[in-house]
């Protein structure tokens, strides 16, 4: 049976109609977090045994928006489970019940994060946000605290490479002195 022409039993959407109100999200803009290497190129460097700065990658957080143009009713697989679809989406499916949409905080985004990061073919939900200013404030926060570990590492490698080439000097410093001591100094 083609999903698009699926006959969904009336008796199904009287008995969900409460449910199935709190998802008319049409015109609504709902709201995801992830996050991902700053660096794209961290695990394969990793992978492949290129140096990379740090063993765990510094991290950017993302907010992601999705704009509700379509929320429909869909049967899974087994033909009689139904689920709530947004967009004609596969990835936006949700269980029947109370659309939900998490207030933000750092535990909440922590735990939308890691549930984005697991595998999706388990089923998982995506967490939903519809604070935009709120989200937006805690992961700028987030974004923050990895910029001051990258400026972190960066002023360490500065120093490391002052260091170096401060080495650098000393080693042609006491290089002209011996040569100089001998006789014959060094021309430059």
């Amino acid at each position: 049976m083609n999903e698009m022409n699926a006959v969904i039993n009336p008796e199904l959407i009287g008995k969900n109609r409460a449910i199935l109100e709190s998802w008319n999200l049409i015109g609504k803009k709902i709201f995801v977090v992830r996050r991902e290497p700053a660096d794209l190129m961290f695990n394969d460097r990793k992978r492949d045994g290129d140096p990379t700065l740090t063993m765990k990658p510094i991290m950017k957080y993302i907010i992601e928006g999705t704009n509700i143009f379509g929320v429909r009713l869909v049967p899974l697989p087994d033909k009689t489970t139904l689920v709530v679809e947004l967009n004609n989406n596969p990835t936006l499916q949700f269980k029947i019940g109370p659309a939900k949409f998490r207030e933000v905080t750092m535990e909440t985004i922590t735990e939308a994060v890691e549930n984005n990061e697991k595998n999706s073919s388990l089923g998982r939900e995506p967490i939903l946000f519809d604070d935009l200013i709120s989200l937006t404030e805690q992961v700028n926060k987030l974004n923050a605290l990895e910029k001051a570990k990258a400026e972190a590492i960066a002023e360490d490698m500065l120093n490391q490479a002052k260091l170096l080439s401060d080495l650098n000097d000393i080693h042609l410093t006491e290089c002209d002195k011996y040569y100089t001591e001998l006789g014959t100094p060094i021309t430059k």
